[in-house]
């Protein structure tokens, strides 16, 4: 499965994480390091198809005191991240 970021929605890294701006209905997100972590990973490698998984790894990598909840983490993010519809799977 692949992803990608939608039509109309801009990204813009803060210090804190990462902001998404929805253009087509003005509504905004902010997403804390790991779930920029989680976005960056879909818009970046989404084509590739396994842009879950190399988001887990590197949460992983980062956080192995939590590597046991960080897939369900990244799936409810993702999931979030699609039923907001600013990613879009394909």
């Amino acid at each position: 499965m692949t992803y990608r970021l939608a039509d109309g929605v801009t990204v813009a890294e803060t210090d804190g994480g990462t902001v998404i701006l929805d253009l087509r209905t003005g509504a905004y997100r902010l997403l804390n390091e790991s779930g920029a972590a989680v976005l960056r990973h879909l818009t970046e490698h989404g084509a590739q198809g396994d842009a879950p998984a190399r988001a887990i790894a590197e949460l992983s990598a980062r956080h192995p005191e939590a590597a046991d909840a960080i897939p369900g983490d990244v799936h409810l993010v993702v999931r979030a991240l699609l039923e907001a519809k600013v990613v879009e799977r394909s």
